[in-house]
């Protein structure tokens, strides 16, 4: 089944008769994925081609987060940061694509996750014919979610203020937008069509983040795998010179070797502390808080409105402040920067207005769409 689009919220909710289930719409490989009664798996993309070669962990994990079977469900296999867990841009879960050497390594450097959004069997309960609302309630009592199998982040909303905080949301967390799935009676699964019982819309700026941007360290996180025994991603900071507060931007674990993790690690020991400091705003916990002293250079997609961060909070919408989508390291530690001379707040915020302006488009371009 497809999905149409709108030009933007307003619209989708008017096309929906003001309420509608919001899902997180996902950047990475449409899978259906078929479990037979005695939980074989064979996984199928868009175009029917068998994937289950690629993607061996969720051949191995499907009929362990499935509670009943024979099934057939579909999803978005999506990539996720070996070290934070966040999702990944798709150019990640590529790699993947026709693989058919080395897959422990790639499972291990480019780990997936299905995040299942829909049912089309379960048992004996053909459920195609069912309206969305009904086959959602069978796909949350089918689903038993692991790390490697979830359900689809869903929200149902029925105004725009509901449906933009989770528009922001979806798009901070790593998603490319959301995808508004109708909850009316005649709502079934209509395979290989397009149209308005789903209707996806995604934020798409002209142009990515140009600049870098030079973040605090406040926090670390333990490395999982090879990068176990030292910290594999960091919670960074943008400085707020007029509160005198650090106030939280992103999760960084991209973009750094082994030596670098080792580097940090020893460097970040002695800044070890057990309370969150008290110059410091964010809603996102790490494993260890740290002293704000050290800070990295990075770069990512660009800037995004989040409920978590803190950087700029309020300064575009109530309740959200600025998060960098898909950060990565440069290889820079600022040692030449004092902690309070870090990119700041007022900086981010403008680069935010930057991006935004950037992607309006002209009036010469809305003319001839």
């Amino acid at each position: 089944m497809l999905a149409e689009r709108e030009p933007d919220l307003a619209a989708v909710l008017k096309r929906m008769g003001g309420r509608a289930a919001f899902e997180m719409k996902y950047d990475g490989l449409r899978v259906q994925a078929h479990v037979g009664a005695d939980r074989t798996v064979r996984l199928f993309s868009r175009r029917l081609e068998e994937t289950g070669g690629q993607f061996p962990e969720l051949v191995e994990a499907l009929p362990r987060a499935l509670r009943s079977v024979p099934a057939i469900v579909e999803g978005e296999c999506v990539p996720l940061d070996p070290a934070t867990g966040d999702i990944q841009p798709f150019q990640e879960v590529s790699r993947r694509r026709g693989r058919k050497h080395d897959l422990d390594r790639m499972r291990e450097e480019v780990p997936v996750c299905l995040f299942v959004f829909d049912v089309l069997l379960s048992g004996t309960d053909e459920t195609l014919h069912r309206p969305f609302g009904e086959r959602r309630k069978v796909l949350e009592g089918l689903v038993r979610p692991s790390d490697v199998v979830r359900l689809a982040e869903q929200k149902v909303v029925s105004d725009l203020e509901e449906a933009t905080r989770f528009f922001e949301k979806a798009v901070a967390e790593g998603g490319e937008g959301i995808v508004a799935k109708s909850l009316a009676e005649g709502s079934a699964y209509r395979a290989g069509a397009r149209g308005f019982w789903w209707i996806k819309y995604k934020r798409e700026y002209t142009q990515g983040l140009g600049d870098s941007i030079d973040g605090v360290v406040i926090g670390a996180l333990y490395g999982r795998g090879r990068r176990a025994g030292h910290f594999g991603a960091f919670l960074l900071a943008v400085y707020n010179p007029r509160r005198d507060r650090f106030e939280s931007f992103c999760k960084v674990g991209s973009g750094f070797d082994d030596a670098q993790l080792a580097e940090l690690t020893r460097r970040l020991r002695p800044l070890e502390v057990d309370e969150r400091p008290s110059s410091v705003e964010t809603e996102v916990v790490p494993d260890r808080w740290v002293t704000p002293r050290l800070v990295l250079e990075v770069r990512g997609a660009e800037l995004s409105l989040s409920p978590l961060h803190r950087a700029g909070f309020g300064e575009v919408r109530p309740e959200a402040g600025l998060a960098l989508r898909f950060p990565r390291f440069t290889g820079r530690i600022r040692d030449d920067k004092a902690p309070t001379q870090a990119t700041t707040a007022h900086e981010l915020l403008e680069m935010y207005r930057s991006q935004v302006r950037q992607a309006a488009p002209t009036a010469k371009e809305e003319t001839e769409t």
